[in-house]
């Protein structure tokens, strides 16, 4: 099977449209670019250019793809968006997500088209002392954060990734050190076989997904004096 991964970093100059009256959904900004907006850097938080605004804001980012990509299935990846992001590519809503400092992802493989894209990202910033819409201080963990001040924005990079249709989505790993062996669980896109390796050893296995069990009963435990890893 071919595993070449493609990856296009959509870091760089985006697009900045603040959204004090809250009007940017009803007037439809998700497919296409207002005129009116700020140029910025993404990764970076939008009070470099806009200090102490609370509220909402859409970034906007338009980016090119060649036909390669219509084979991939692709991913729309953000490291950190704060604090509540909405994600549409193409006027295609992908979803959204809650949290400014976990990374999320989104199937962009049905929205994505060879040529130009256009990427719109709102993000809510909740931070003023009433909060904002649903968002209450007393129920979101930013409110209670104290010593430095409020941001927002899309302060982690952003990323599309390609892969084959058939790839791994989720490995979780549990190692077994009394019957010296790591038992994993697998989670694939597509029903196949997993082959599981640990690197610079003759350990391996294969199987379905699911969960799968791998002896090694050759490790060394990790210890401050000897911090030695494995690559699986």
């Amino acid at each position: 099977m071919e595993t070449t991964r493609s990856l296009m970093s959509l870091d760089g100059t985006w697009r900045l449209v603040l959204d004090p009256e809250d009007a940017g959904k009803r007037l439809h900004w998700e497919t296409g670019i207002p005129a009116d907006g700020l140029d910025v850097e993404v990764p970076s938080v939008w009070d470099r250019w806009v200090p102490d605004y609370d509220g909402v804001g859409w970034y906007f980012r338009e980016f090119d793809l060649d036909g390669a990509w219509a084979s991939h299935h692709t991913s729309l990846c953000f490291e950190a968006a704060d604090y509540f992001a909405e994600v549409w590519l193409n006027g295609t809503f992908l979803g959204e997500h809650e949290g400014g400092y976990t990374p999320f992802t989104f199937d962009a493989s049905t929205s994505i088209r060879t040529g130009t894209n256009v990427l719109a990202v709102r993000v809510v910033d909740p931070h003023a002392p009433v909060g904002y819409s649903n968002f209450k201080p007393k129920q979101i963990p930013c409110s209670k954060e104290e010593g430095y001040f409020s941001f927002a924005g899309l302060w982690g990079s952003v990323s599309l990734l390609g892969r084959h249709p058939a790839h791994i989505t989720v490995v979780f790993v549990q190692p077994d050190i009394r019957r010296k062996r790591i038992t994993t669980t697998v989670t694939t896109s597509q029903p196949g076989v997993v082959r599981l390796r640990i690197a610079g050893t003759p350990n391996a296995i294969e199987g379905a997904p699911g969960r799968l069990a791998l002896d090694f009963p050759g490790h060394e435990l990790w210890s401050p004096d000897k911090p030695h890893l494995y690559t699986l």
